[in-house]
């Protein structure tokens, strides 16, 4: 019993800091920045290390299915580890977790069993508890130049990611997944560190289940429910598929890390013209991004050589640029009203439509349709993600934490 309350003393204490020395949230900003490098390193490679080890698609849907339906399952526990033990408890305890689910993947050899089902349930906690988090202190914090801040935070985060698939793909080709997966996860171990030395550690309120199916059920917020499952749908075939596709047109990881390495860097391109939209604009800039997208996944379906597809992947990442910019504004708008209980539902949404899609998907694979149809998918999310239309107005009163 001593030892618990010793234990229980421990993590309450005020901040985790001796003492604070960075402003703000700059800590929890660069302990993102560590993740998405870490992320980027070994992301694109996933689908495709267990479809080449495994040698079939099950394995795939079965990884993918149990991470998202742990995502989804641990959306309400994180909201209450971050109102109980405070946001930097959760981050940090997702970094942990995220190592723990690449060394059970080293260990599954991208085989369906005890491991690799462990690697997908750490893996999917690990989201909720860094990304709501994350998102609760960028909308509480971001109050000025909304816009701009959501598009340096878009650059450092591409200048992190852009370089890491070609790195990855090196460090896979010489060394093996496993070694990949260890420098993955020790850069997640490294990226603990900074977020216990600013000062920022808002909990907010308490919440419950009872306030995300009232917020849920609110229908002046339908539209956004149905573009983020919209976003979820596109984002299974880009995640998940695609990887696959390039590595069955290529066979070869260095060019795959190598087309995603350039369309991210040149995408880098327009996100400063991005941030000086005003929210009228934000609109005509999101229905360009999604007209401009739809036909580009139409063509993927019939493409198959590198430089094609590098020109195709490039216009994509810029083209999703003027969709997703804009949307995380009414995203961090919407969520400093409604707090936790908004990005619970947002979370719970896009996962439900990258289920569905990935069902879809596997499917269509099942039942030999090619990949146009399998890109079809995609469009179909896109489609969806118009839904977003209906957010792009003035739509905040007084905020308020929850």
């Amino acid at each position: 019993m001593a030892d618990s309350e010793q234990l229980n003393r421990f993590l309450n204490l005020p901040h985790w800091r001796y003492p604070s020395s960075l402003p703000g949230v700059t800590g929890l900003y660069l302990n993102t920045l560590l993740r998405v490098l870490a992320i980027g390193l070994t992301g694109i490679f996933i689908p495709v290390f267990i479809y080449k080890t495994s040698g079939t698609w099950t394995s795939v849907f079965y990884y993918y299915a149990i991470y998202i339906i742990a995502t989804i399952a641990s959306i309400l526990p994180a909201s209450i580890i971050i109102n109980k033990k405070g946001p930097d408890f959760s981050v940090a305890i997702a970094a942990v977790t995220d190592f723990l689910a690449l060394i059970c993947l080293i260990k599954s050899e991208g085989v369906f069993g005890q491991s690799l089902i462990l690697a997908a349930m750490l893996a999917g906690i690990a989201v909720s508890l860094h990304w709501i988090p994350y998102h609760l202190a960028f909308s509480w914090e971001s109050t000025r130049r909304l816009s701009e801040q959501i598009a340096k935070n878009a650059i450092f985060s591409r200048i992190a990611a852009a370089s890491a698939p070609l790195i990855g793909g090196i460090i896979a080709t010489s060394f093996g997944f496993s070694t990949l997966y260890l420098v993955s996860g020790f850069i997640l171990l490294v990226s603990v560190i900074p977020i216990f030395l600013d000062r920022y550690n808002e909990r907010g309120q308490r919440t419950s289940l009872l306030q995300i199916k009232r917020t849920f059920k609110n229908k002046r917020l339908a539209p956004l429910w149905q573009g983020y499952f919209g976003a979820g749908v596109e984002s299974a075939i880009y995640a998940v598929f695609w990887p696959i596709f390039l590595y069955e047109c290529f066979r070869n990881l260095e060019q795959i890390g190598l087309l995603s390495t350039i369309s991210l860097l040149c995408s880098l391109l327009v996100i400063h013209s991005l941030s000086k939209a005003k929210n009228e604009k934000g609109r005509k800039y999101f229905q360009a991004g999604v007209f401009a997208s739809i036909p580009n996944w139409i063509i993927r379906g019939f493409t198959f050589s590198f430089f094609p597809l590098i020109i195709l992947d490039l216009i994509y990442q810029i083209s999703t640029l003027y969709i997703w910019l804009p949307v995380e504004a009414i995203t961090y708008r919407w969520g400093r009203k409604r707090g936790k209980s908004f990005f619970a539902v947002r979370s719970f949404m896009i996962n439900t439509g990258f289920l569905i899609s990935l069902a879809a998907g596997i499917i269509f694979v099942n039942l030999n349709y090619g990949w146009f149809f399998i890109f079809g998918l995609a469009v179909v999310g896109l489609s969806l993600t118009l839904r977003f239309h209906h957010g792009f107005k003035k739509n905040i009163g007084t905020p308020h934490r929850a």
